[in-house]
């Protein structure tokens, strides 16, 4: 179905597949940083958001409980390395560029700033949580 907003990650199908990867997988360093990269890889498109998106967005949900009880978000950031953190860091730069570019982007230019207003919004939390991490 693709996405109905950013603000949080049940409004992206790719963010909210993400997350139910993230709860099968195993929660030691190896696993979870080789899901971020895969995920890093998924580029979306103008209808599903790109890996770096359903990372942030679930990254923003860590540890917070959803609908049902026991629907937590894994708390995951803390087994990420630096490297982790500067492409997550790096697709979101990519997200933010994209939409200064104006001959790329389908829509009005209100459009285009909701969506870098909130891929700011994602790069600050992402900051905040790699430099929390000592990263």
């Amino acid at each position: 179905m693709g996405y109905m907003g950013l603000s949080h990650w049940v409004e992206s199908d790719g963010a909210a597949d993400f997350r139910s990867e993230l709860q099968d997988c195993p929660l030691d360093k190896k696993s979870i940083r080789a899901l971020i990269m895969k995920e890093l890889k998924n580029g979306g498109n103008c209808y599903n958001t790109s890996g770096p998106v359903n990372v942030a967005l679930v990254m923003e949900d860590e540890g917070k409980e959803w609908g049902n009880e026991g629907d937590t978000t894994p708390i995951f950031s803390k087994l990420l390395s630096k490297k982790e953190f500067v492409a997550i860091l790096k697709g979101l730069d990519g997200q933010i560029a994209d939409c200064d570019n104006k001959s790329e982007w389908v829509g009005d230019d209100d459009n285009r700033l909701w969506h870098k207003g909130n891929f700011k919004r994602m790069k600050a939390a992402v900051t905040k949580t790699a430099k929390k991490n000592g990263c």
